[in-house]
């Protein structure tokens, strides 16, 4: 023997039972990516046939490393810091090119000297406040910040 079972709403719990099957339906479930940007300052340094420019942001939580032919960046706090190569002092891997290696060696100093003795700028390393924030001069705070660097092995 068969038995047939249905179930009976009241219109009410019917309609409340359409009301959520359709707003479930709907909804679109969405995932927002933000981020904090704005602020932060400028940092210039010399490079190999001009200067480079680069913004900092405050808060940037979306940190990650970035690097180009002897050029490097890690975003976030005190990023720099970590970067190898970043020593000030590392101007040239033997090429005369201007291209950091990672290491302080006589062609940093040679390059260094060279770019000082002809005012480039890419001498240019520091304003005499001993925080590798380049002037537009080429002026004995340069040499003596350079030599520091070069000395101490950055």
């Amino acid at each position: 023997m068969n038995r047939i079972h249905t179930l009976a709403f009241s219109p009410a719990a019917s309609i409340i039972l359409a009301a959520t099957l359709a707003s479930a339906a709907l909804a679109q479930p969405s995932i927002i990516w933000s981020t904090v940007d704005n602020g932060g300052g400028v940092s210039n340094a010399p490079l190999s046939g001009g200067t480079i420019s680069i913004r900092g942001t405050i808060g940037q939580h979306d940190a990650a490393a970035s690097t180009h032919t002897g050029i490097g960046v890690l975003g976030g706090y005190w990023g720099s810091a970590l970067i190898p190569g970043a020593c000030p002092a590392d101007l040239d891997d033997g090429t005369g090119t201007g291209t950091p290696d990672g290491g302080i060696t006589i062609d940093d100093l040679l390059y260094f000297l060279i770019a000082f003795e002809n005012g480039s700028i890419n001498a240019d390393l520091d304003d005499g406040s001993g925080t590798n924030t380049p002037d537009g001069g080429v002026t004995i705070d340069d040499l003596l910040y350079f030599l520091l660097r070069f000395e101490n092995g950055c």
